[in-house]
């Protein structure tokens, strides 16, 4: 199940979506573009396609992997070399901010690598769901970051900007997915049990319809991807 739907205040405003991502073969990625970028969608969806091209070759992927799609982005719009730093700055905020998260299903587990924030959904082995939101921040840290000069970032010096790895096991879940943050306006409101019986039952329509339905909460981007079979 792969849901990706554009926020009612970005509709309102005329801003494009700028979430992505896609589902292929037991590998999830969900891409959310920063509100304050220009065309972070581009990136976002540059980035997408670029590493379903490198998972469909190889059927497989490991984390430099993932570190060679953005770096292709990157070299693609926004150049150093070519251009003065401030015109390479503006088009690394502009167009590369974008949080990535990428499930992996392996035979034992599942390996999430993320850099930024998102929510990850657990169901357990007595069906019981959960919305567990990863590194929530008004400023999210994007792996965008780890390409411009320290001295033009309000970040620690002890502060390391990365993917980090979580594992979970299939001893203790029975499935498990990923969304943008968009997820998190429903964490702890009376809809978020609703959310988890239709996330259940993958009732993929039926999410998007209340999505519609409850579009003064869900104005921000959303994309929500769980593998297509229910367990």
């Amino acid at each position: 199940m792969f849901i990706n739907k554009i926020g009612s205040e970005h509709v309102t405003y005329g801003k494009n979506n700028q979430d992505f991502g896609f589902e292929w073969q037991g590998f999830l990625c969900v891409v959310d573009g920063c509100s304050e970028g220009e065309h972070s969608e581009v990136g976002a969806k540059l980035f997408s396609k670029k590493l379903l091209e490198v998972i469909k070759d190889r059927k497989m992927i490991k984390p430099r992997d993932i570190d060679i799609a953005f770096l292709g982005v990157k070299n693609f719009v926004a150049r150093r070399g070519d251009v003065n730093y401030d015109d390479y700055l503006h088009d690394v905020i502009n167009y590369m901010c974008f949080t990535i998260m990428v499930l992996i299903e392996r035979e034992r587990s599942w390996e999430l690598i993320m850099c930024g924030d998102g929510v990850v959904i657990t169901q357990d082995h007595d069906d019981n769901m959960k919305f567990l939101s990863i590194d929530h921040s008004s400023t999210p840290m994007y792996y965008a970051y780890s390409f411009v000069d320290r001295e033009y970032l309000s970040l620690a010096e002890d502060v390391e900007v990365g993917f980090k790895k979580i594992v979970y096991a299939k001893d203790e879940y029975k499935a498990i997915g990923i969304a943008s943050d968009g997820l998190e306006k429903i964490i702890g409101t009376e809809h978020e049990e609703y959310f988890k019986i239709l996330m259940k039952d993958r009732k993929e329509w039926a999410i998007r319809r209340k999505i519609n339905q409850l579009h003064s909460i869900f104005k921000d981007d959303i994309t929500i991807a769980i593998g297509d079979d229910v367990p």
